[in-house]
């Protein structure tokens, strides 16, 4: 565990590099790949049998580490062929292990109810799909932003009127979009009554060194 931090920033790397289809990158990728699931999952691999499904709570420099890429074999293979951690399994995130069992010991309503929050937000707005930059999806922390203003995620209200449209004859549906799409109106809408289906369509701000300090953006 020495080098796990070097170790994750390398993977990252050489997934994100150009030229990764080359034989050097992915041998290499599969060595660092494999390397890491020995350090993180084969001491576990006991606990894992019969199991289908993996939640993982992160903590410091794993949170930039993609699970689903492990390799449990170090053998030279073509990309398509590798045993992929995700082939065996799937694979869920989430921040705290005390906050996930106690969301597991909830009931969830079958009723089809549906709550949507897209604040649509306008700026950067003139970016259509084949202009926008891939610079504004690389860091949700900085690149969100366009002259100290979020910039706007493309169809964010149309995700949301399409979904609820095709819940709304089964169950009960409520939007809140634009400057509806508040913290208060979404805190309360959650404890007025639970919901089915909650889908929420806006920026994360995540802080990885204090992730109780990350943020979803909305209006104020």
């Amino acid at each position: 565990f020495s080098n796990l931090k070097e170790d994750i920033e390398r993977l990252n790397e050489i997934i994100s590099d150009n030229f990764s289809f080359q034989k050097t990158k992915r041998e290499a990728f599969i060595d660092l790949s494999h390397q890491l699931y020995e350090s993180l999952i084969a001491p576990l691999e006991n606990d894992l049998k019969g199991k289908s499904q993996l939640m993982i709570v992160l903590e410091g420099s794993l949170f930039h580490l993609p699970f689903e890429l492990l390799l449990k074999s170090n053998e030279k293979k073509p990309y398509s062929e590798l045993d992929f951690l995700l082939k065996k399994y799937e694979i869920n995130y989430h921040y705290s292990a005390s906050a996930y069992l106690k969301l597991k010991e909830k009931n969830t309503p079958k009723d089809y109810s549906f709550l949507g929050f897209a604040p649509v937000f306008e700026s950067g707005a003139r970016f259509s799909n084949s202009t926008r930059s891939l610079d504004f999806m690389t860091d949700s922390i900085y690149r969100s932003f366009n002259e100290d203003k979020f910039v706007a995620l493309l169809n964010t209200q149309k995700e949301i009127e399409t979904i609820a449209a095709l819940l709304q004859s089964k169950g009960q549906t409520k939007i809140l979009v634009h400057k509806e799409a508040t913290k208060a109106n979404l805190s309360a809408s959650l404890e007025s009554k639970p919901f089915q289906f909650i889908h929420i369509a806006t920026h994360g701000l995540v802080n990885y060194k204090n992730p109780k300090l990350s943020a979803l953006a909305c209006y104020a």
